[in-house]
């Protein structure tokens, strides 16, 4: 016969509490508050709360420079930078190679929520923010189809106003592999290295946008799918 718990249940509030709402398996919310003396309720409609907590600031911090957009989902903050077109030296490592390769990239948008960091390209060097652009993917290896970044062993910070600049670092210092190299580059659809490896040799400071993979979709499409989702 299996032993009772003799343990007391525990407070549905801590010890420092004064008040509180609590939320009853018919739907009512109620606001308890306590003194020395007694505990005080009264029921509450679900507009009085919203009303409520409707009025507290939210407020996103300084932002870092080329942030497109900032907000929340399901308590996360969400993040998307606009990168101009620029030369990154990148290495590449397979096996026990490894080189490095002076190469442009398109515009970019990096973004991220939680852990995840997401990126994608947009096919105009004179692109003005119009999130009804198509999206490309980005001509990097180890971002999947969706635009998720594969940081390895990589420690990331979770996304935020003054954390984001530092994991687009992370990305740009990491080792590049073989991991999802296909489908990035119209003339190069097998493996995007091979590109990367045809720009640097030739000096080209300039991103054949015209090379770049269409997803499909527009960025901003892109940006609502992969951040204002609910976990």
């Amino acid at each position: 016969m299996p032993r009772k718990s003799m343990l007391a249940t525990p407070p549905l509030f801590p010890n420092n509490a004064r008040a509180g709402l609590v939320f009853t398996d018919d739907g009512q919310i109620i606001y308890c508050s306590q003194n020395k003396h007694s505990i005080q309720r009264k029921g509450l409609s679900p507009e009085t709360v919203a009303s409520v907590f409707i009025k507290a600031p939210v407020w996103s911090g300084f932002l870092p420079p080329d942030v497109w957009c900032w907000g929340k989902a399901d308590g996360a903050e969400w993040l998307a930078l606009c990168i101009p077109a620029s030369v990154h030296t990148l290495l590449l490592a397979d096996d026990n190679n490894a080189a490095r390769f002076t190469v442009p990239m398109p515009p970019v948008i990096f973004a991220g929520t939680r852990l995840e960091y997401y990126i994608w390209a947009v096919g105009d060097k004179a692109w003005t923010r119009d999130p009804r652009v198509a999206a490309f993917h980005a001509p990097f290896p180890n971002v999947n189809e969706k635009g998720l970044v594969c940081f390895g062993t990589n420690i990331l910070p979770p996304c935020s106003p003054q954390t984001i600049l530092d994991a687009w670092q992370i990305f740009l210092n990491s080792p590049f592999n073989n991991h999802n190299i296909e489908n990035k580059s119209k003339q190069y659809p097998q493996d995007i290295r091979e590109l990367w490896r045809a720009l640097s040799k030739q000096n080209i400071l300039r991103f054949p946008c015209d090379d770049l993979m269409p997803i499909g979709n527009s960025i901003g499409r892109e940006l609502e799918r992969a951040l204002m989702r609910n976990y």
